[in-house]
């Protein structure tokens, strides 16, 4: 890479070559990074993203917490028949036998 620095330009990038100590490559990755990090848009945490769905929709207070009954009632009453929704299948917690 080459660049042809003038006047005050060339004045600042010397002086930060002096008080840093590194070599030139080493301080225009360094200001390359800082530009580049200044330049991008801030990244969205979890909260950030979230926030249009957390809590938007509606449904009982407790669904949360009675989740599973709620989902029992629906299925029993859609597939006309009864059905519960039970705790974590034994193929999952590995509580379920191998076949030899």
């Amino acid at each position: 890479m080459n660049a042809r620095l003038t006047g005050k330009d060339a004045a600042c990038f010397e002086e930060l070559l002096r008080q840093n100590g590194g070599s030139v490559s080493d301080l225009l990755r360094a200001a390359l990074r800082e530009y580049y990090r200044n330049r991008l848009p801030a990244k969205l945490g979890a909260k950030q993203l979230l926030q249009g769905f957390v809590a938007a929709g509606e449904g009982p207070q407790d669904l949360a917490l009675e989740y599973k009954r709620y989902l029992s009632e629906e299925l029993a009453d859609k597939l006309n028949t009864e059905y519960r929704v039970h705790e974590t299948h034994a193929l999952y917690t590995g509580a379920a036998k191998e076949k030899p």
